[in-house]
């Protein structure tokens, strides 16, 4: 189960859910118990996760209009996920083509620069 399956079942129940409730706030905090009950379902695997932070944060930094992009989103992902468990996510088979984190944490840090 990768992050593409994740944006499969939120899409097709945010479709189901649109039909029955009109209120979006309702509908991102269903979907949003639901990406959390499925992450529990799933042993809390390390795709599901970055899958399902990745929705929940992407949504609230549409909603909130944080300063952000996606790409900072997964950064932060990434280091919160290092923290908490840094064995899984470094040495899992899933994070195999994703070694380019600290590429991505120093273009993260250039950027930053850049601001100043």
């Amino acid at each position: 189960v990768s992050g593409m399956h994740i944006a499969l079942f939120v899409h097709i129940l945010s479709l189901i859910l649109n039909k029955f409730l009109k209120n979006k706030k309702i509908i991102f905090l269903l979907l949003c118990c639901f990406l959390i009950f499925y992450s529990f379902l799933a042993n809390l695997s390390p795709s599901i996760l970055r899958g399902s932070g990745s929705y929940i944060l992407n949504e609230l930094r549409k909603w909130r209009k944080w300063p952000c992009d996606s790409l900072q989103i997964f950064i932060f992902l990434l280091c919160f996920f290092l923290i908490i468990n840094p064995y899984i996510h470094i040495l899992s088979i899933h994070t195999i083509p994703s070694k380019n984190y600290v590429s991505l944490i120093f273009h993260m840090i250039d950027s930053c620069d850049s601001i100043r």
